[in-house]
């Protein structure tokens, strides 16, 4: 896997491919199987990882922009 490819995918996809294989290699090791046996699956979630976060970082905004931005309009005074 190349993150680089990965980021295409949606987010949505991108977090359950992420999140399975995470889950795929914790059960992996928990089950006894050797770190090195999982060096592919441990590459695999090391990708996945760049690329969801490369991905959020891609779409996220300056927090300006946000529409729930609080402008301080509600505050009360205090006298």
């Amino acid at each position: 896997m190349e993150h680089q490819r990965l980021i295409q995918l949606e987010l949505d996809t991108l977090k359950n491919m992420y999140s399975n294989a995470a889950a795929d290699l914790k059960k992996a090791l928990l089950e006894g199987a050797s770190w090195h046996e999982m060096k592919e699956l441990r590459q695999d979630v090391t990708e996945l990882e760049i690329a969801l976060y490369k991905k959020i970082r891609s779409e996220d905004r300056h927090p300006a922009e946000y529409k729930n931005r609080d402008t301080g309009q509600n505050e009360t005074q205090l006298s």
